[in-house]
């Protein structure tokens, strides 16, 4: 089963929502996508998310995690994962991980690049790539779910991920 459109939807129907206040990490962010564990930077809760609400259980190879249910802690792989660079890091690790100059990422594939204005590692979700470009839609960009596109030979691009 391809969950791809589901998860591109999932970003794609997001985009809007916002932390309040503003450039808290708090609100709906914090409640929605980081389960309400706490409020932090969460451009990779977002990813994850909508991965999950696809059916996708990226983090545990596809199956439903025993925290995923009602009344079970959260377990600290959750929060781990939170860091896009250890998302990048742990799935290239993994296999999934589709060099910068290995082709041209696909629809759903994970863009990893470096953060506008500072160290640290940003990810979003590739709903496009045409004309040279890639768009992609990113939690935590501006403090809200927003559409963003870069060049395929844009410097702050590290690479992306795919889940086969």
């Amino acid at each position: 089963m391809n969950l791809s459109p589901a998860a591109i939807a999932l970003a794609e129907e997001a985009q809007g929502i916002q932390e309040h206040p503003w450039a808290s990490n708090a609100g709906v962010p914090s409640e929605r996508y980081q389960r309400g564990v706490r409020a932090v930077p969460w451009c990779s809760y977002f990813v994850m998310w909508c991965y999950d609400e696809a059916g996708w259980r990226c983090l545990y190879d596809n199956k439903t995690p025993e925290w995923d249910k009602p009344n079970v802690r959260v377990p600290r792989d959750f929060y781990m994962m939170a860091a896009a660079r250890t998302l990048m890091d742990t799935w290239t690790e993994r296999g999934h991980g589709v060099g910068r100059f290995a082709g041209l990422p696909q629809p759903s594939d994970i863009i990893c690049m470096k953060r506008y204005g500072g160290s640290g590692v940003h990810v979003g979700i590739v709903t496009k790539c045409a004309g040279g470009m890639v768009e992609h839609v990113d939690g935590n960009l501006g403090h809200r779910v927003a559409m963003d596109a870069h060049s395929l030979d844009d410097e702050l691009v590290l690479g992306y991920l795919r889940f086969r």
